[in-house]
């Protein structure tokens, strides 16, 4: 069963207009390629090597303002994650189950990891222990998550 939506059509163009999108050469985890990004809160990552296929998206303090959170939480419904901004891990949990590993890379913010659809898809939910869900990582790119597994990137 597929938990998370398979993330390689997916594309930012899709939720908000091209000319507010800036889309760069970008290094993802040494990974190079294309994104296309939204200031430093949305990152949506094409590898070099197949630059039709999304393999990363990384949304970052979209508990910012009310509408940033709008936007995460479409994007949030759009991969089928059924959850929003501002969220408990409680509610994480439910979904996913327990995180094969946890960090607390910025103090009072917790990074839960979980490995989905048969180790496939790395995901990764930062959750503060005021303002609740406010950060997401997904990333499809197996080096990326060999990487993270294999060399504990994290």
């Amino acid at each position: 069963m597929q938990i998370i939506k398979n993330i390689s059509d997916f594309r930012l163009s899709k939720f908000l207009s091209k000319e507010i999108i800036e889309e760069k050469e970008f290094d993802y985890a040494g990974v190079d390629g294309v994104a296309e990004v939204l200031g430093w809160h949305i990152v949506i990552f094409r590898e070099l090597e197949n630059l039709e296929c999304t393999s990363a998206i990384s949304l970052s303090d979209a508990n910012y303002n009310n509408e940033l959170s709008d936007l995460v939480n479409l994007i949030l419904s759009e991969l089928n994650i059924n959850l929003q901004v501002g969220d408990c891990f409680q509610k994480i949990k439910d979904k996913f189950g327990q995180p094969f590993s946890c960090d607390e890379v910025i103090e009072e913010m917790k990074r839960y990891n979980y490995l989905l659809d048969n180790n496939s898809i790395f995901a990764c939910f930062g959750v503060d222990i005021h303002e609740g869900l406010i950060s997401i990582e997904i990333i499809s790119n197996k080096k990326i998550i060999d990487g993270i597994i294999n060399e504990k990137w994290r």
